[in-house]
């Protein structure tokens, strides 16, 4: 979580691709660090070999995720501790955060 600028629980909504990467928008369920809305749009490369993370529309992540000095978006890397909500219950990251925050809804 350290080297992460956000890390948050969310569901994706929608994946768009345009050229090499891809703009992941997510409905967050719980947040830990960087965030508190209730809905974050994320950038990933598109490819694998780019360490692009394959998200899939319906799945839970708990995704950790970098600003990028140049870009809007926040980057979620291959890279990362990004895993499925499943796989991150097995690993123990959900004992390891602690209970996080309920993020804030839109008015």
């Amino acid at each position: 979580m350290e080297g992460s600028s956000a890390v948050f629980l969310a569901e994706v909504v929608k994946v768009e691709t345009l050229g090499q990467m891809s703009t992941v928008t997510l409905k967050a369920e719980r947040w830990w660090k960087g965030g508190e809305s209730a809905e974050i749009t994320v950038s990933t490369s598109k490819s694998g070999a780019s360490c692009g993370y394959g998200f899939e529309k319906g799945k839970k992540y708990l995704v950790y995720a970098h600003a990028e000095p140049k870009e809007k978006l926040l980057h979620v890397s291959l890279c990362s501790r990004t895993s499925t909500e499943k796989e991150a219950e097995k690993n123990g990251d959900f004992k390891e955060l602690g209970s996080g925050k309920a993020p804030i809804p839109r008015p």
